[in-house]
């Protein structure tokens, strides 16, 4: 859209411009605008929004300069709306620059600046500058090709006697975010590239570029982050949790181990392991001398080494008959479809993850303000994780009554040891259940009462403890917050009960290692009855 307005003796061109994404894109548009004597006075750029839309205000002399500009503009193609995909320029985290420089206000300046820019292929990836607001100051990002050409740069920038201040230099991955202009999968891998080894940054970025849905769901993801103050708090822990499921990545083949606890005795005739893989949920094996029952399973990647580990352990996966999870998240479905695929393993749990699997999202049949956020943040775990969900879930149908508050849904026997499920009142995600069993004091919790103080610190750093406490990956914080005490209530009134035969409860969580209900009474974390 073009508007031409006079302008105290001037004429003041409006208008909406396309480039390319590329470098001297803006040094050839400062440069047609300066052909016909127009200052830019304002121009505002940000490629993370649009790779080639820019918003500019010129100012004239005459109207026929005017209009001539405009027509050199449209027969350049430049006025032509269009939309295309930003190429993805995976940049060396040295070579971003942000920048303040002062411009003088006269035809041809941003021109000269821009030319420079060129000069040393800095693609602009964000700039603003507008007149009326700050006169003469510009802010822009850039990336160079390399950290020696961003230095290069800014030494011609000096010597050219710019005024100027440098905003960002470097490769601080806290402060990627703050970098306008990059598009969320740059952002993205920019993150990773300190942690995580190239062939696997590779193979997350072929994954991206062959898969335009997992595109959309990145700028998806990093859009719907920003619409409010809920969703910004959800949106770093999210990306905290899918930083985390990437970098399971370095733990496959000679970099995977499984932390075993066990056997543990639950009654004569059955045992209990607890398996922690490297990275996500602990997996839960029953044996009662004949088959195994699992109790949710680890990311779908993780299948094959899993197998390979508990045979060591003198465990079969062939064995596993049954998988009961606790609730459709990746790192707790993740290879249940596989264990289902190859062995014919049931698998069973709360009817809703039929569905959540279905939408692939994992807030799908709830209120939650955020369930665009999480469908986001759902396809982009469960891609770069190799989730394999399974093709038939056994619905565990409800019952009369309640227990603590949780309604009750139909139970199962393992071996002697008889368990009862109790139905999540909605606070963490859909179709999560917990499983308890009342008569030997097991609580299998899923991403409920967490012993934090067993997680790896480096668990601790990216799921970042206090903020998945308030708000977490969780669709209602507020349910979950009551969950929780409903549970430890149950737990203590359970142990108290034990605790007179001379017996315990236990709490096995999703994540760290499993604890004594009158170990957390007595540390202070849980409240006594």
């Amino acid at each position: 859209m073009i508007t031409l307005t006079p302008n105290g003796g001037r004429w003041a061109v409006e208008a909406t411009a396309y480039l390319d994404d590329r470098p001297g894109a803006l040094a050839e548009l400062a440069r047609t605008a300066a052909m016909h004597g127009a200052n830019i006075t304002r121009f505002v750029f940000n490629r993370a929004e649009s790779p080639n839309r820019v918003r500019l205000t010129a100012e004239v002399r005459r109207a026929m300069r005017a209009g001539a500009l405009v027509e050199h503009l449209d027969g350049q193609g430049l006025l032509l709306p269009r939309e295309e995909a930003a190429s993805e320029v995976m940049p060396d985290p040295d070579a971003i620059l942000t920048l303040k420089v002062r411009l003088v206000d006269q035809p041809g300046t941003l021109a000269e600046f821009a030319e420079l820019l060129a000069a040393h292929r800095a693609n602009v990836i964000f700039m603003q500058y507008d007149r009326a607001v700050a006169p003469g100051q510009c802010e822009m990002s850039m990336v160079a090709p390399s950290a020696q050409e961003a230095g290069s740069l800014l030494t011609d920038l000096t010597e050219a006697k710019y005024d100027f201040h440098v905003e960002y230099r470097g490769s601080d991955p806290d402060a990627y975010h703050a970098i306008i202009g990059l598009s969320a999968a740059e952002v993205f891998f920019l993150r990773l590239r300190e942690s995580l080894p190239e062939a696997a940054q590779r193979e997350l970025r072929e994954l991206v570029a062959q898969s335009e849905q997992l595109q959309r769901s990145l700028v998806g993801f990093r859009r719907e982050s920003a619409r409010s103050e809920a969703s910004m708090a959800a949106g770093e822990v999210f990306e905290n949790v899918l930083e985390l499921a990437t970098m399971s990545l370095r733990k496959l083949g000679p970099h995977f181990a499984l932390k075993c606890i066990g056997p543990l005795r639950v009654s004569e005739a059955v045992s209990l392991y607890a398996l922690s893989p490297p990275t996500g949920c602990a997996c839960y094996l029953l044996d009662d001398g004949a088959d195994l029952t699992a109790i949710d399973t680890g990311f779908g990647l993780y299948y094959d080494d899993w197998k390979a580990w508990i045979g060591r352990l003198g465990l079969d996966a062939a064995r596993i008959r049954r998988v009961f999870l606790t609730h459709p998240d990746a790192d707790h479905a993740g290879f249940a479809g596989a264990l289902q695929e190859e062995f014919g393993a049931e698998v069973l749990g709360h009817p809703d993850a039929r569905r959540v699997f279905e939408a692939g999202n994992r807030a799908a049949g709830s209120p939650t303000a955020l369930k665009v956020l999480n469908e986001h943040f759902t396809r982009l775990v469960n891609a770069f994780t190799r989730a394999h969900y399974p093709a038939q879930i056994t619905g565990l149908q409800p019952l009369e009554g309640e227990r603590g508050g949780f309604p009750r849904r139909e139970g199962f026997q393992v071996g002697e040891v008889g368990f009862e499920v109790l139905e999540s009142l909605g606070g963490h995600t859909p179709g999560q259940v917990f499983y308890l069993a009342p008569e030997h004091g097991l609580l299998f919790s899923g991403d409920y009462l967490i012993d934090f103080g067993s997680l790896s610190d480096h668990d601790k750093a990216r799921l970042s403890v206090p903020k998945c406490l308030m708000v977490s990956t969780n669709v209602d914080s507020r349910v979950f917050g009551e969950e929780m005490a409903r549970l430890q209530e149950l737990m203590v009134g359970l142990q108290e009960r034990l605790a007179r035969e001379g017996r315990h409860a236990r709490v096995l969580p999703g994540h760290g290692d499993p604890y004594l209900v009158e170990e957390a009474c007595s540390a202070g974390i849980w409240p006594r009855g």
